[in-house]
């Protein structure tokens, strides 16, 4: 077998699975958002709402050029079917990913987003 050749497989969840992964202050943001609210938003629903955000931010690249995030409206326009029943979660996941946005934009100097994307060249 030749050297020169690597082979790769992407494992499942990369390929059909939700790009953004929750950190430590997503958790300790959904624990105690789920506390205050009486709510139970799960993990998994909290990653595909900040995914959704993240994209529609990506997507928006005249707004990013100015250091500007999509607005709430804009967003809940565009919320996919799967996610309109939890409208109302994904309004407050909204405010948080807007002031996590703007923390990084402020350490980082720069419209960096919150998830890491696969370009495959």
């Amino acid at each position: 077998m030749s050297h020169t050749f690597l082979k790769f497989s992407t494992p499942i969840l990369e390929c059909v699975g939700c790009l953004y992964n929750m950190d430590e202050d997503d958790e300790k943001w959904l624990c105690e958002y789920n506390s205050k609210s009486g709510n139970n938003l799960k993990d998994d629903d909290f990653e595909e709402i900040m995914e959704f955000f993240e994209t529609q931010a990506k997507n928006k690249p005249h707004l990013l050029a100015k250091r500007q995030l999509p607005s709430w409206e804009d967003c809940n326009a565009w919320l996919p079917d799967k996610l309109l029943i939890l409208a109302n979660d994904a309004k407050n996941v909204y405010s948080y990913w807007k002031s996590k946005r703007h923390q990084r934009l402020i350490r980082y100097k720069t419209v960096a987003p919150l998830m890491f994307e696969l370009k495959v060249i």
